[in-house]
């Protein structure tokens, strides 16, 4: 369960930031949506989308623009197995290792594949399902590697050191200079709420610098996936450098067309036109 207390912060402090000192934009809202949990989502967001998903609805002609990235790289997921296993990194992976992952074409699918590329090995890719069904089969012995998509943070199996890493996305230099996920919303709400908008980007970087700036935001974070400060820590040196939370600029856009285009998000490549109208980012973080 998302932890109140903490939405309620980023939340002030999200309103204060857009309405500064003028009462002029009292009345205005936006309606927020996200599939994540991780630290970086740990900021009010709008949608986030990750960019092969975005261009694949882009080419059916969606009616809908990314305003911002929201995380850049890969660092935010990891593999492991059990403590007792033999493998030590992918590099140990044999085709007789069974490897989970929770949908073809999901984020860690293609990461992990990406993976295995670069350490020239092949092993049995096992549809395990999310995070928890994922560990329960890595811990009763029927896939060997899982996948966690917050550091096992608050897991008790990670706490216990039941389980060890053994790869990180971060271990994917490809990635390190694309986005992975951005903020989007519908073409008719850019046209007649940009404003809003850009003071909303402002906010969410503003927040962002917070959260790395005031030990009560990881203490939260703790809190809310019920660790220690201490393990929380660990994660988000680990797996959440600041400059992937970075707003602004979304890069590494014809690496997400090749990602989609192979693992079937996208249905077609996209034109310059589309791509063009896709993007439009509304506030550059350093403006």
């Amino acid at each position: 369960m998302v932890n109140r207390k903490w939405y309620l912060v980023a939340i002030g402090l999200l309103v204060a930031l857009w309405l500064g000192p003028s009462t002029s934009h009292a009345d205005e809202k936006l309606r927020f949506a996200s599939t994540q949990a991780g630290w970086d989502n740990s900021v009010v967001p709008l949608g986030v989308v990750s960019v092969p998903l975005f261009l694949g609805a882009v080419v059916k002609g969606a009616p809908i623009r990314m305003i911002s990235a929201n995380f850049t790289g890969s660092s935010d997921i990891l593999w492991y197995a059990r403590a007792d296993s033999r493998l030590t990194g992918l590099k140990d992976v044999t085709k007789e290792t069974k490897l989970g992952y929770a949908t073809p074409g999901s984020s860690n699918f293609v990461l992990l594949s990406a993976l295995l590329k670069k350490y020239g090995v092949t092993g049995e890719l096992v549809a395990s399902g999310g995070a928890s069904a994922t560990l329960l089969q890595v811990m009763s012995g029927q896939i060997d590697v899982g996948y966690d998509g917050n550091g096992g943070l608050g897991v008790p199996e990670f706490q216990r050191g039941d389980v060890k890493t053994i790869a990180l996305g971060s271990e994917l230099t490809l990635m390190q200079a694309v986005t992975a996920r951005g903020l989007v919303v519908t073409a008719e709400t850019l046209a007649k709420r940009r404003d809003t908008l850009v003071r909303f980007i402002q906010a969410w970087q503003e927040t962002v610098d917070w959260m790395y700036r005031d030990p009560g935001a990881l203490q939260q974070y703790a809190e809310m996936n019920h660790a220690s400060p201490e393990d929380a820590k660990r994660v988000v040196d680990q797996m959440y450098p600041a400059s992937a939370l970075r707003t602004g600029k979304v890069t590494g856009i014809d690496v997400s067309v090749t990602q989609g285009l192979q693992f079937k998000r996208i249905s077609r490549p996209p034109t310059a036109e589309e791509i063009a109208a896709a993007f439009d980012v509304v506030w550059q973080s350093g403006e």
